[in-house]
C-alpha cells in the first residue's frame, strides 16, 4: 500500500531524493546510518513490548524482533560497500527528525488508541505495537522498494531484495492480527495520515540538508 505524503512542502519527491543521496557516498552513507538506526529503533520497542508476556514471548514476536536487528545490522554493513567506515561517526541525514521518528510515531498512536477508549495496559502495548508495526511496515513498501530502484539503475553493489521480502511478510502477518480486533482496524487510515505526516517532516529535514550540502 503507497500513501501520499500530506501537509509536505518538498520540493523533490522521495524517488528523486534518493538519486541525489546514491551519487555522493557520503550522503548516502549517513542514509545507510540511519536507516539502520530506525531499524534498531523497531527492535528495542518490539522488545520492551515482550514484557507483556511475562517470559512466554510467542515464535513470530521473536522473529520480528530478530529480524529488524538483522536489517539494522545490515543497512550499516552497507556502509563499507561505499569505502566508508560503518563505525565512523556521522550525523543522521534528517538530524533530530530522523531521531525521533519513531518515538514520535509511537506516542501518537498511543494516544489515538486512548482516546478511542483503549485503557488496560496491555490492550494498549499490543494496540501501539500491532498499529505502530503497520505503519512502518506500510512506509517500507514504499521507501524501500523505492530506494532498490534507484540502487539498480545506479549500478549500486547494494541489494534489499531480500530485506523488502520480510518487509513485505511482516506487514502481511500485522494486517491479519489488526483485522481480527475491529477497534484496532478501524483506526488503520488515521494511523496512517500519523505516519505520513512524521514522515513527510523528516523528508523533508533530509531534503533540506541536501540543498546545503
Amino acid at each position: 500500500m503507497k500513501t501520499p505524503f500530506s501537509g509536505s512542502t518538498l520540493k523533490l519527491n522521495l524517488d528523486n531524493i534518493l538519486k541525489i543521496v546514491i551519487q555522493d557516498n557520503l550522503l548516502h552513507s549517513r542514509w545507510l546510518l540511519t536507516l539502520s538506526y530506525l531499524e534498531n529503533c523497531g527492535a528495542r520497542k518490539i522488545s520492551e513490548f515482550q514484557s507483556i508476556y511475562k517470559g512466554q514471548v510467542p515464535l513470530s514476536i521473536l522473529q520480528h524482533a530478530w529480524e529488524e536487528s538483522r536489517h539494522a545490522f545490515f543497512m550499516k554493513k552497507q556502509i563499507s560497500k561505499l569505502e566508508q567506515d560503518p563505525d565512523k561517526k556521522r550525523e543522521f541525514l534528517g538530524g533530530t527528525k530522523a531521531k525521533n521518528l519513531l518515538y514520535l510515531l509511537d506516542v501518537k498512536i498511543l494516544k489515538l488508541l486512548k482516546e478511542n477508549y483503549v485503557k488496560k495496559k496491555e490492550d494498549l502495548y499490543y494496540g501501539a505495537y500491532l498499529l505502530t508495526t503497520y505503519a512502518i511496515e506500510t512506509r517500507a513498501d514504499t521507501l524501500y522498494g523505492t530506494y532498490q530502484k534507484n540502487l539498480e539503475n545506479s549500478g549500486s553493489k547494494i541489494n534489499l531484495k531480500l530485506i523488502i521480502k520480510e518487509e513485505e511478510n511482516h506487514l502481511k502477518e500485522i494486517e491479519e492480527k489488526i483485522n481480527k480486533i475491529q477497534n484496532f482496524s478501524l483506526l488503520k487510515p488515521k494511523v496512517l495520515e500519523i505516519e505520513s505526516d512524521i514522515f513527510s517532516n523528516f523528508l523533508s529535514a533530509v531534503e533540506e540538508e541536501i540543498f546545503l550540502t
